[in-house]
């Protein structure tokens, strides 16, 4: 139910899209080590040195307790609510909609809460740093033009329609015949838009380049890129706009067809999936327990932001 960004956004939505794979008995695990995996994400796309590891380290911990006594319990009552909803047996697009907005809100204060710190480590980069930024964001958007803009239409119909399929089936279980023809004709439809949402991408990528190429002021910076994450919009043309309204009009269409003709089976299964992450996420929260925050980390950046 998320909609998509950049790939730097998603640093920003880990944490929820966690909750996204469908893997419940690992949900423990990988949130004790988030304070270790985000870093290192970071540096997949940007080498870091000591300095702004530390500073981005730090900031982080200091993240993750904030996320731990604020997010933890929303999340966990909004997958209770989810699973009351969809036991009654129907949702209109109307209440679909809803638990959407309620998903980029979380988001949304997960940017407002972890950017400023993150452009804060990486506002000193040196040239060979934002050279290396960048070509990574360039080799996943020819990632995604391989993947969905070059191949034949067919080929992007059935890419898009098996994503699709594995992202229900991790929360319906098997899907039925009925089911996979709606996913079938959802990809059908939002196939030739790979190549505009492409474009989009790249005008995302220049526009933080600039954000890079005439930083100054460090609170300025730290500003231009949280708005830039989160709100990407920004640099959409008015084309694309209408696009991907319509493209989040169509999941919001087809999570209710899929939801509304669930069998009884796959309710279930739905309910025990969503019952067992409200029962971890509960379990989690700092309400629950206490986060393990080195007394040696220093405080985080604030007075950029």
């Amino acid at each position: 139910m998320l909609k998509s960004g950049k790939r730097l956004r998603s640093l920003t939505m880990l944490i929820i899209l966690l909750m996204m794979t469908g893997a419940c008995s690992r949900t423990q695990f990988f949130y004790t080590q988030l304070d270790w995996i985000i870093p290192r994400y970071v540096d997949h796309y940007i080498s870091l040195n000591d300095e702004q590891y530390n500073i981005l380290d730090v900031h982080t911990q200091q993240f993750l307790k904030w996320h731990c006594s604020t997010h933890l319990h929303k999340y966990a009552g909004w997958f209770t609510r989810l699973s009351h909803d969809v036991n009654k047996g129907y949702m209109d697009t109307g209440k679909i909609e809803l638990y959407m907005d309620e998903l980029e809100v979380f988001w949304e204060e997960l940017v407002d809460e972890y950017v400023p710190g993150l452009a804060v480590a990486i506002y000193q980069a040196d040239d060979k740093q934002v050279m290396e930024l960048f070509e990574n964001i360039s080799e996943k958007n020819a990632e995604l033009s391989e993947e969905l803009v070059e191949p034949p239409l067919k080929e992007v119909e059935q890419e898009l329609t098996e994503r699709m399929q594995d992202r229900f089936e991790n929360w319906f279980g098997s899907l039925t015949t009925a089911q996979l023809e709606s996913i079938r004709l959802w990809s059908k439809k939002i196939a030739p838009h790979q190549r505009l949402r492409l474009v989009m991408r790249e005008r995302w990528k220049n526009k933080l380049q600039q954000l890079f190429v005439y930083r100054q002021q460090l609170p300025e910076f730290v500003t231009g890129v949280r708005q830039l994450i989160k709100n990407p919009q920004q640099v959409w043309t008015p084309e694309y706009k209408q696009q991907f309204a319509q493209t989040r009009q169509g999941v919001i269409n087809l999570i209710e067809q899929s939801v509304n003709s669930l069998t009884v089976k796959q309710r279930q299964y739905f309910i025990k999936q969503a019952s067992s992450w409200g029962r971890d996420l509960n379990a989690l929260s700092c309400d629950k327990r206490k986060m393990k925050i080195s007394g040696s980390r220093g405080q985080v950046l604030h007075s950029a932001s």
